[in-house]
Order: C-alpha cells, then structure tokens, then sequence
C-alpha cells in the first residue's frame, strides 16, 4: 500500500506519501464542489429532515444554509466565547456546546437559553434517544467515574469506577459506549461498556489505535491503526456480530470517512501525503475522494473539481439517498456540499 523508503519535502516539511486504493475505471466526468459558507465553519451537521444544514461559524454565530434556496440563515443565541465543538443530538433540537473554557454548555432550545454543564464533565456524548448523556466525570480526589444523566446531568447514575482517563464515543443504537486509551509509546486498548451493568468487553487489544466510528446500524466499527513499519494510520474493519478484523490498507482516520446511511459503503478522504510524526492527520493534508463497498471489497473514486484547490475532507455529511456530500475543506474551515448523483 505504502512506499516504505521515500520520503519527500512538502513545503519544508517532511512527508510520507501514500498509494492510492487500486480500482479499475474512473468516471470520465467529474463533480464540481459548490461553496455553501464564505467562512470557517464548526462542527457541521445535517438537518433532521435533511434539507438544510446548521454549523457554528468561528464567530460563535449558529447558521442554517438551506439547499434548495441557496440561502443562509443566522439564528440569535447568547453569546458563548470561542465554540471549539457542538454535540449535536441523533434526535430532537436540543444541543452541546464546549468552549473555550473547556465547559459544556447545553443549549435548550424550547426555552432558549444555555445551561452550564459541571467542570466536573470531561468526556461528553449523546446517547441514541437524543435526551440523556454519557461522560466521564472527575471526582474533587481526582478519581475517575463513567455516568448516564440526563441532558443537563440531572437524575444521573455511575456506571463504573474508571482507572485512566479515555476518549468516550457512545453507541448509536444501543446503551453501551467505547472508551479509547490514550494514544502512547505502548498498545492503547478500547473497551465497550454496557452502559446497563458496566460490564467491560475488550474490543481492540492491540496496536496502537487513533480513532473509531460505529457504522449506524452499530454493526460494525471503522478504527484507525498505525502501520507497525511506516507509523501511518490504516483503516481496520471490526464486525460486532462475526467477531472479525480486516485491515482496509487505507491510510487516512475516521474524522475523513464517513458511512452511508445503510452501513453498506463508505466515503473518505486520501491524503496524499502525510506529515510525519502526525499520525493523527491534525495537519491540512490534499486528498483524493474515494468510497469502499463493502460487499464487494472494491474501492472507486469519486471524480471531483475544486476550483478552490486542494481539498482536506473532514467533518463528512452524507444524504440518506447518498445524493450529496457535505464536508469542512480543513485547507481554510469553509464548508462545502458535493453532488454525487
């Protein structure tokens, strides 16, 4: 998959380059992206019915832009000094928001107004129903402790002791969660809780793995591995059901793919070159889109024209018919929506 040995200077900075996934044909004509934010963007996310989409620009300022009038709209909310990331709920218009400041903040929207989450919350994530949370919580000893409430930590419950600090992604259909060690010189493992009796299931045992996204039918889990000899991020699928673990060979990270809405496919970014010493991708990167079967087994190009230049997929969106792509291009924060259909 990867070229070992060479290694080339990008701008004065050393890179890895990788190979891209082989595939017969290429369509012939190619898709051109269309500008929807003049301006950077945070944390986009679609509409429920899907003809819209909301994102934060890095003013603070909550925006709507709705596909079939071409227009964007802004919605007043109280100030919250530098949004980093907005927790959007699978249902329900609801949101969180963490700032600068490192609180959440859950913004109730039938009252509108923003509730101050306890400093206590270091990991947040929705649970399926779009009104409870799952987090991690930091006791004044500094002890650890994984817990349910609801939204604004209200009637909540402790699930289990925790013994080292995690990155926390819930389930997108069941009462059970994944929390990820911390990236370091030795195997970082990933365990799933079940969030009913805090049974833990060791799911990733070794390697050193970056990041993972459930599929959502929750079937099946996309992580990010690191390449024992080059250090690069692979693609590894993980089948709940069948107990099985494929290496993809395809080197990019979860926060550049995203699921079609039937679990059956795919969609990521191909970073052509990769920073060393940036297993993670935080650094812009120029990719090439493509997107994997999984039935098949084949990976395709998707054809696209950036008039802008060099495209960084991150923060994918897809329609549940698959007929358009909504990204944040990392090269400058602005989002854009791609036609695949």
């Amino acid at each position: 998959m990867f070229n070992n040995t060479a290694t080339r200077e990008e701008n004065g900075r050393e890179t890895s380059p990788t190979q891209a996934p082989a595939r017969p044909e290429e369509p012939a004509e190619r898709e051109e992206l269309s500008l929807i934010s003049s301006v950077p963007v945070v944390s986009p996310a679609l509409a429920l019915d899907e003809a819209s989409v909301w994102y934060f620009d890095s003013g603070g300022r909550l925006l709507n832009f709705i596909f079939d009038q071409g227009t964007e709209q802004v919605f007043e909310l109280p100030f919250i000094y530098g949004v980093e990331k907005v927790l959007w709920p699978p249902t329900g218009n609801d949101f969180i928001i963490k700032a600068a400041d490192g609180v959440f903040r859950l913004y109730k929207a039938e009252e509108q107004v923003f509730i101050d989450l306890p400093k206590n919350i270091k990991e947040l994530a929705w649970l399926p129903d779009g009104k409870r949370i799952v987090y991690i919580w930091q006791r004044a000893d500094g002890g650890l402790e994984l817990k349910v409430s609801n939204s604004d930590g209200s009637n909540y419950s402790k699930v289990a002791d925790l013994f080292t600090e995690y990155r926390l992604v819930s389930s997108p259909v069941e009462e059970a969660a994944l929390l990820i060690q911390p990236l370091n010189e030795g195997v970082n493992r990933v365990f799933k809780v079940s969030l009913a009796d805090g049974t833990f299931t060791e799911i990733l045992d070794r390697g050193k793995n970056i990041a993972v996204k459930f599929s959502p039918d929750g079937k099946k889990l996309l992580f990010a591995r690191l390449n024992e000899d080059q250090g690069l991020p692979e693609l590894w699928l993980h089948d709940f059901s069948l107990g099985t673990y494929e290496n993809l060979k395809i080197t990019t990270v979860p926060d550049k793919v995203v699921w079609s809405a039937s679990s059956q496919r795919f969609y990521f970014g191909l970073p052509k070159n990769i920073l060393v010493g940036d297993p993670e991708i935080t650094t812009a990167t120029s990719d090439t889109l493509y997107y994997y079967d999984l039935a098949s087994k084949q990976t395709a190009k998707v054809p696209v024209y950036s008039a802008d230049g060099s495209v960084d997929y991150r923060d994918l969106l897809i329609t549940t018919d698959e007929r358009a792509l909504i990204f944040r291009n990392g090269r400058n924060g602005k989002l854009y929506k791609l036609n695949l259909q």
